[in-house]
């Protein structure tokens, strides 16, 4: 499925060459993207955006942490995992906040992900607690 959507991403990633090639596979799609290599990283970041592309385990912090933080801001509308992590607790976890995708899955799968949060059928999406729109991570 192609996307028609064009969206706003953000990418978490501290692995340069999987950053790089998800930025260029997701422009590629009409997406317009920011990467981050850090979680510190987005504290300076001074947009929304209408899916986050989270790493759960990074040098500096957990994907799960940033993800609950966007989500409850509203600084993100949604959130996809990809990960290489094997624990089924953490991907349980990430599970109940977004799609997970491993890094091991066909790029395809990832972009499918991204160009679906923003099409989620209205039930799903209002299963979601609703969000505040405090901005308490950008300081």
């Amino acid at each position: 499925m192609g996307s028609t959507t064009h969206l706003q991403v953000l990418i978490l990633e501290d692995d340069p060459m999987v950053r790089r090639g998800l930025s260029r596979a997701l422009r590629r799609a009409g997406h317009a993207v920011v990467a981050v290599e850090r979680c510190s990283g987005i504290r300076q970041l001074r947009q929304d955006f209408d899916v986050a592309v989270l790493d759960l385990e990074l040098p500096d912090g957990s994907g799960l942490d940033v993800a609950s933080a966007l989500l409850s801001e509203g600084a993100a509308q949604d959130v996809v995992f990809f990960s290489g992590a094997a624990d089924s607790g953490l991907l349980a976890r990430a599970g109940r906040l977004g799609e997970v995708v491993q890094k091991s899955a066909d790029l395809g799968v990832l972009l499918n992900a991204v160009a679906t949060t923003q099409l989620a059928e209205p039930l799903q999406r209002c299963a979601r607690p609703v969000r505040p729109r405090a901005r308490t991570l950008r300081r």
